[in-house]
């Protein structure tokens, strides 16, 4: 099957043949209707096309690198959330698409207590067996569905901001579509 991936992909000219994955996820997030569930994305190329579009960061986008370009992701992974639904991201780089805009797309991931996988120039000969074993921790790891929390303490003492996984939140109340065993909350005070 690997090898069957990195042929096509050998074939792709230009990024308007690939699929957009923001319309993709949306879809498949439909498809889900009131279930809870966690879905895997494979994605090669970065979206050219709108919606979810990533353009190239201009000029002074450049000097805050870790800063989203756009929120349309963050929305779209808080849609995941009320629908109980994580997101775990396999990034693939390939020569010539050596870069993702991953401070805009990670929310996928990380807002609903999913994964991101990054496989920087994959390479299956010796990225194959890393990559299977991923999937398969993936797969058969333990899960909470529909996650939420409320941290409470001590008079006198308040929570700031709590990491999840990939990302840091400062909303009192957290909620994810996904906790799985691998993962950890951490409080700051």
């Amino acid at each position: 099957m690997l090898d069957r991936i990195v042929e096509k992909s050998k074939h792709v000219k230009s990024t308007s043949q690939v699929t957009n994955y923001y319309s993709a996820v949306s879809c498949v997030s439909t498809g889900f209707g009131n279930n809870a569930g966690r879905i895997l994305l494979f994605s090669m190329i970065e979206p050219s096309i709108a919606p979810g579009k990533i353009r190239p960061r201009e000029k002074e986008e450049i000097k805050t690198p870790m800063k989203p370009i756009h929120d349309e992701y963050q929305l779209l992974a808080r849609d995941l959330v009320k629908k109980r639904l994580g997101l775990d991201h396999f990034i693939f780089g390939k020569e010539g698409h050596i870069q993702h805009e991953l401070a805009t797309t990670h929310f996928l991931s990380s807002y609903t207590g999913g994964h991101l996988y990054h496989y920087f120039m994959f390479n299956p000969a010796f990225d194959g067996e890393h990559l299977y074993f991923s999937i398969y921790g993936n797969l058969t790891r333990e899960c909470a569905y529909d996650v939420n929390f409320t941290c409470r303490l001590s008079n006198g003492l308040s929570t700031s901001k709590f990491l999840i996984g990939d990302g840091i939140r400062e909303d009192r109340d957290v909620s994810l579509g996904v906790l799985d065993a691998s993962q950890s909350v951490t409080v700051w005070f």
